[in-house]
């Protein structure tokens, strides 16, 4: 089943054909990675290679045991494919002997993909934040408004939404507006830190986020778009948990993941320290 595939195999030089782009674009950002974490020589990852080759592999290996064949290697439908592969019978055997580069190389393929979708979702994150300091409100853009019970409970996603020529879901300004309440309008990584306060409603201005990214809704269920999962953050620290480096990334990721993650099987979502790392790139 998990069978050995060498480079020069027809088979697999058909499949880096196939998907060249991809590949290419994959093996800068493991490369990327592996610079950033001090674990590349004289500034070149030999990593990023072997992760490339590696998921040629399993891609191939995924066609062998599913039967379909992955023609959208940027989906998170195409993820999900692979991410089954490893919960099969001779997988953590294959990973070992592999030196666990199949292992490696899918996870570094789950944050490939979130980054992506991450930096398509910036500008509404952007916009939602702008959007809750003014008074008028497009409510035919990309927000639902539909009420939602109180009960913590797992939640339908909803329909994704046309939004700027691209597909996406929506998101909800009173779940917004609750995690604000919540957090009491303060930083949730650290309360002290001071804002200003809004022309708009008289609060201190805050900005929402969420821990879990809307861009992997595709990977659950149920929706994360509720408030138990919107973190509350001055701006500084909106953009360190985005832009920081990978040490003060985990540290705010370490902090509000504490502080709500007895909610998330409430809500059906299965979340854990391991996945929030692979979001955010502290790999």
């Amino acid at each position: 089943m998990f069978r050995k595939i060498a480079a020069t195999e027809q088979e697999f030089i058909a499949m880096k054909a196939k998907h060249q782009e991809f590949f290419i674009e994959y093996q800068k950002f493991a490369s990327t990675l592996t610079v950033k974490a001090g674990r590349a020589k004289d500034g070149k990852s030999e990593k990023a290679g072997s992760y490339t080759r590696y998921l040629i592999r399993i891609f191939l290996i995924a066609d062998d045991i599913s039967g379909t064949t992955i023609n959208d290697p940027y989906s998170f439908y195409s993820y999900k494919l692979i991410e089954k592969l490893t919960k099969f019978e001779g997988f953590s055997e294959y990973n070992v002997k592999e030196a666990r580069f199949p292992n490696a190389a899918i996870r570094c393929y789950l944050s490939f993909l979130t980054n992506l979708k991450m930096l398509y979702e910036q500008p509404i994150d952007d916009y939602i934040n702008g959007l809750n300091e003014n008074i008028k409100m497009n409510k035919e853009e990309i927000y639902s408004y539909k009420e939602r019970n109180e009960k913590v409970e797992p939640l339908l996603k909803e329909n994704k939404v046309n939004h700027n020529a691209s597909m996406k879901y929506p998101r909800s300004i009173i779940e917004v507006n609750k995690a604000k309440e919540l957090a009491n309008w303060t930083c949730e990584y650290n309360s002290n830190h001071q804002t200003f306060i809004s022309d708009y409603n008289n609060k201190p201005y805050i900005e929402a986020h969420h821990l879990i990214p809307m861009a992997v809704q595709d990977l659950y269920d149920y929706s994360i778009d509720f408030a138990h999962n919107i973190t509350c953050l001055c701006p500084n620290c909106h953009r360190k948990i985005h832009y920081a480096k990978k040490e003060q990334r985990k540290e705010i990721v370490n902090t509000l993941f504490k502080k709500r993650s007895v909610f998330y099987k409430s809500y059906g979502i299965n979340i854990n320290y391991h996945d929030l790392y692979t979001y955010y790139q502290i790999i």
